[in-house]
């Protein structure tokens, strides 16, 4: 898959909520392995075919934050960042 195809695909996961970075581990993380391949010199490859069907369970999946809130000494949640 070229460059241009993939900056595409990470642009359309960033419209469903996923950062760039967030994108980057979702491919690298092996979720959905049959959807995402991992090229030998460390280039993604993306099976054309399902990339629809990625992209549809990226969409349905729970946008995680990366870290829990943060407590304070005096008890008070503070958002994560």
């Amino acid at each position: 898959m070229t460059t241009t195809r993939l900056l595409n695909l990470a642009e359309a996961a960033q419209r469903l909520g996923y950062s760039v970075s967030g994108f980057r581990k979702l491919v690298r993380s092996g979720r959905g392995p049959r959807f995402v391949r991992l090229a030998p010199r460390g280039h993604f490859r993306f099976v054309e075919s399902d990339l629809a069907e990625f992209l549809e369970q990226a969409a349905s999946a729970p946008v995680k934050r990366h870290r829990a809130p943060i407590k304070s000494q005096f008890g008070l949640d503070y958002p994560a960042f």
